[in-house]
């Protein structure tokens, strides 16, 4: 009876080890305005917030050089620096590595991550691939003109250029829609890419045996400027980041309809933003809840065997 009762604990904490998870979104902040508007570049933060915006921890990460963009393969964050380098985060905040990748010259301007893969554009015209644990696979993967903005879907990267063209690669590097489209910033969702043109539209975009194809070039309509720096999906959501107004707005893909037009607001000058699934904070507390009360019980049964 007694080895009955061990079973049954046993098993009962085995199954509550399942922890529910919520999707978050964190956010660079460039940096602190100083005297004529100048950034402070090693005041740079990551944010994190709620998928209602709500904000959870302003500074998850802090510290950091004028960071530019931020990525996750599904389980940390990596964020890019002005000093060349990538680095790797848990969502919490712990540091992994500081110098994951080092001595990317000159200034990397973005990441995106596929699989196990890294993948990073210098103004050197260059985009390596890299492992996520930090090992050059190609260092010149794919060469560009001034790769502003870089995305990544299976086995595609889409580019970005200085000229505001877009074209997409292979993960060979190979060349295989040369400017298919023109803007600057990309985000992808399944089989969606999505990119901001010039004149202040989000279009939306699929691919299929090699060719791009227009779903909807104008889905999204009315983002002026181009302060945009940080563009991301989760589900039918879009979130874009706006470093001149210090906000993130929230469109509908599926209807290209604002959302919530200051969804963030208060920030000092947002880039790069992704969206992780991190554990929700009160899912610790009630497994540590749920293993003492299972304890507790056990010990009563067998007391009274």
């Amino acid at each position: 009876m007694i080895n009955a009762v061990r079973g049954s604990l046993i098993v009962a904490l085995g199954l509550s080890v399942v922890l529910p998870v919520e999707a978050q979104i964190f956010i660079l902040d460039h940096g602190t305005s100083g005297p004529n508007g100048v950034i402070t570049s090693t005041n740079g933060t990551l944010a994190e917030y709620s998928s209602t915006g709500a904000v959870i921890n302003p500074g998850v990460v802090t510290g950091l050089d004028a960071p530019s963009n931020v990525a996750t393969d599904g389980v940390n964050l990596f964020i890019s620096e002005s000093t060349g380098t990538v680095a790797e985060y848990t969502p919490t905040g712990g540091l992994v590595s500081a110098s994951l990748i080092a001595g990317l010259k000159p200034t990397v301007t973005r990441i995106a991550i596929s699989g196990s893969s890294l993948f990073v554009s210098s103004f050197s015209g260059a985009i390596g691939e890299y492992s996520t644990s930090g090992a050059a696979v190609n260092a010149s993967l794919i060469s560009a003109y001034y790769p502003n903005f870089i995305a990544s879907m299976g086995s595609n990267v889409f580019v970005a250029d200085g000229s505001g063209k877009v074209s997409m690669y292979d993960n060979t590097g190979a060349l295989i829609s040369k400017a298919f489209t023109t803007g600057s910033l990309l985000a992808t969702s399944g089989s969606d890419l999505f990119v901001l043109h010039g004149d202040g539209t989000i279009g939306e975009y699929q691919t299929s045996n090699g060719v791009v194809n227009a779903v909807n070039e104008h889905l999204i309509s009315g983002l002026s400027g181009s302060y945009y720096y940080g563009m991301a999906v989760s589900g039918t959501n879009l979130y874009v980041s706006n470093w001149l107004t210090g906000t993130v707005s929230e469109y509908s893909t599926v209807t290209g309809n604002v959302i919530n037009a200051n969804f963030i607001t208060g920030l000092t000058a947002p880039y790069g933003l992704v969206v992780a699934t991190v554990p929700e904070p009160a899912s610790g507390e009630m497994l540590i809840v749920g293993v003492l009360g299972l304890m507790v019980v056990g010990w009563s049964k067998k007391a009274t065997l």
